[in-house]
């Protein structure tokens, strides 16, 4: 396989970490060769048992930690055959992807599209939503086989993790010498029906010398979005291949430990090929967009009072070029595409002091103080001046945050409750309070969480934010400018019972409301794009579970149902005539991910997803106005096989059929930004093999 293409990498050393402590309630961890069996052979007691820390910094079970929590372990992703996080994230209550500018996608929750900075990405602790927009890209970037699980916060969760957590987190925890002490190396290639779908490497290595723990992961590949056809709103075309819709990823993730100390560093080169510009305008030809980051971080837990007390200092640092266009074009040739022709590096400095400590046995206080210090750099001022801020060719905002958190087990109801003071240099202030009541008698758990939220805007909010958004009279002059942060306040009640040794039930009641959200506009007038605070939006649902877990049959049945129940206030999200729904999203989704075993070895899984009608903007009339239309319900059904090959330890293929009803399934656009519906990825045809070595 061939993987050359040009890279523009940014060198820089850094370190910095939003790792939580430790904790002083940690398990205790078996050694890796037990932990495997015991993981690949868990029983439904200890899956919904398993500590998680992405809640409240400290290890509890999903059913004690406060908030909607789902788990996905490493057994699931690899009996699902999850090419990328897309996939992962479908088969999640809530979740739906959605596409945005230039053919990215990314994800909206219960509703609500949360690509710009209202979903929180952590990938061993670092933050991986970019600083420009506060963007997430998914599609073939990032590596399922380095992947231990997955925690979710499906809720709010700024309380512990800031500005980009108001809607929910996504805690990615890699492989490590805990988990696994090895070399494991996996390639993967797809074939869609005109062109490869993707063909990858991923390389795994863990050990322990000593108290030193060292884990790698890379990653490199090639990848196609799909093999379906863009149709544009003005009547043009093209077929979509590996030159008009690569995804190539390339990772290095890199940690170590001792004792207390934590390090790690990513690196992160990503492209994406498209022809879709702003406002739905075809390229001439195929434009990369590139994401090259650097993240790295450091912690020290520092143990007290004979381990009573854990103080962790932390920090953090970033680096990242985002949506840059490496390309030397012919301006008039692309006069008139609407690409923006960025080069823009965005680094951030975060760190802070958390202490951690156990005043008596169930009652646990934690107080931090974190600060953070963006600076944004135009490498070059590009077309009109596109890339300067302002009239400058350098942006600069700080923060500083304090927090707290109590956590009280009791007879009678265990207590979290937290509350979150954030100060930001160029913006109000932001002040969010969580409270969270559960208790676990047996089988039964139920769970109450009323919390507040907030998404501080990105760099490029606050230069293109204005206080109200101008009309065509407005003079230049008197647009006013500023920005402020959107709040959202969140009810949760949630209930599960464990009918029997292998089966157990779950259903969780919650109501969203955003106010103040942080909302794009263009103004086609002006020709220019703003972003203002604009009134309410929100929804109210229900979101249902049903486990099955046996040793030879494990199936996962989930339901989810949101409603904006007269809660959205703002027209670029609103459906007209139509009355619950928000635009991009489907009301309803089912899933099911099942696996049998047959025989000892292999395992045969089906995934399926079911996704009620969207609606979406899907052409425009005679006076260049959005016509809205409906995208059918879709029914995804994935089939995926793995085995060991027998006598050949550590040995595993996998063969698998993506979209095998072939749906035509296509991501749409949830707001009213000119974007036509995007193909989705193709039937595809996956061949996947593994050779693990273990270190004795």
């Amino acid at each position: 396989m061939t993987l050359t293409r040009p890279r523009a990498w940014i060198l820089a050393l850094a370190i910095s970490s939003l790792a939580a402590p430790s904790g002083l309630r940690a398990q205790e961890e078996p050694p890796p060769e037990e932990a495997i069996d015991e993981y690949m052979a868990m029983s439904l007691e200890n899956l919904l048992d398993l500590q998680v820390t992405v809640a409240t910094k400290l290890a509890k079970s999903a059913r004690e930690s406060p908030g909607v929590i789902t788990v996905i372990t490493r057994e699931e992703l690899l009996d699902a055959g999850a090419r990328d996080l897309i996939d992962v994230m479908q088969l999640v209550p809530g979740f739906s992807p959605g596409t945005d500018v230039e053919g990215v996608v990314g994800l909206g929750f219960r509703g609500t599209w949360g690509f710009e900075g209202k979903v929180l990405l952590l990938l061993d602790g670092l933050e991986m939503n970019e600083r420009a927009y506060a963007n997430l890209f998914l599609g073939n970037h990032y590596p399922i086989e380095a992947i231990e699980r997955i925690e979710i916060i499906r809720g709010p969760g700024s309380v512990v993790y800031g500005g980009f957590a108001e809607l929910g987190v996504i805690n990615v925890v890699t492989r490590s010498a805990d988990d696994f002490r090895g070399i494991s190396l996996t390639g993967h290639y797809g074939l869609m029906e005109r062109s490869f779908g993707r063909r990858t490497l991923s390389l795994t290595a863990a050990e322990k010398f000593g108290e030193l723990g060292v884990s790698l992961s890379a990653y490199l590949g090639q990848g196609t979005r799909s093999n379906g056809t863009v149709e544009t709103f003005y009547g043009e075309s093209y077929e979509m291949d590996p030159v008009n819709s690569a995804l190539d990823p390339a990772m290095v993730n890199l940690g170590l430990t001792y004792k207390g100390l934590k390090l790690r560093y990513i690196l992160d080169g990503y492209r994406t090929t498209n022809r879709i510009g702003f406002g739905d305008e075809l390229a001439p030809e195929a434009l990369h967009n590139d994401l090259t980051g650097h993240y790295a971080g450091v912690s020290y837990d520092w143990r007290l009072l004979e381990g009573r007390m854990v103080i962790t200092p932390q920090f953090q640092f970033k680096r990242v070029r985002p949506w840059y266009q490496p390309e030397e074009l012919d301006l008039d040739v692309y006069a008139s595409a609407a690409y923006t022709f960025i080069d823009q590096t965005y680094t951030t400095w975060s760190g802070g002091v958390t202490a951690a400590y156990d005043l008596r046995e169930g009652l646990n206080l934690m107080l931090g103080v974190q600060g953070l210090f963006d600076q944004a750099i135009a490498n070059s001022p590009g077309p009109d001046g596109l890339n300067l801020f302002g009239d400058g060719e350098e942006v600069t905002y700080f923060s500083v945050a304090g927090f707290g958190q109590i956590l009280w087990d009791n007879p009678w109801v265990n207590v979290a409750a937290g509350v979150r003071y954030e100060n930001h240099s160029a913006t109000r202030a932001s002040l969010v309070p969580r409270l969270g009541l559960n208790k676990v008698v047996g089988p039964w758990h139920i769970k109450f969480q009323a919390a507040q939220s907030f998404r501080t805007p990105a760099v490029q909010q606050f230069e293109l934010g204005v206080t109200e958004l101008p009309t065509p009279t407005t003079p230049d002059e008197e647009i006013a400018w500023g920005i402020d942060p959107e709040k959202a306040t969140v009810f949760e009640l949630e209930t599960g019972y464990r009918i029997t040794q292998q089966l157990y039930a779950g259903i969780n009641l919650f109501d969203t409301t955003l106010q103040d959200p942080i909302v794009y506009y263009y103004d086609f007038d002006r020709d220019e794009e703003f972003y203002a605070n604009q009134g309410q939006t929100g929804s109210r649902g229900v979101e249902a579970e049903l486990r099955f877990q046996h040793p030879v049959v494990k199936a996962h049945l989930t339901y989810s149902f949101y409603a904006e129940a007269g809660k959205n206030e703002v027209a670029s999200y609103a459906v007209d005539g139509e009355k619950g729904p928000l635009l991009g999203f489907p009301q309803h989704k089912v899933t099911l991910l099942a696996r049998v075993t047959p025989i000892e070895g292999l395992n045969v899984s089906a995934s399926l997803i079911f996704m009620s009608e969207r609606f979406a903007y899907t052409s425009v009339d005679a006076s260049d106005e959005l016509v809205l239309g409906r995208e059918d319900p879709t029914l995804l059904l994935n089939l995926y096989a793995r085995y060991a090959i027998p006598g050949v330890e550590g040995l595993e293929v996998g063969v698998g059929a993506y979209d095998l009803l072939g749906s035509g399934y296509r991501y749409v656009q949830p707001y009213d930004g000119y974007h036509a519906p995007y193909p989705a990825p193709t039937r595809e045809f996956v061949g996947k093999i593994g050779y693990t070595l273990r270190f004795d």
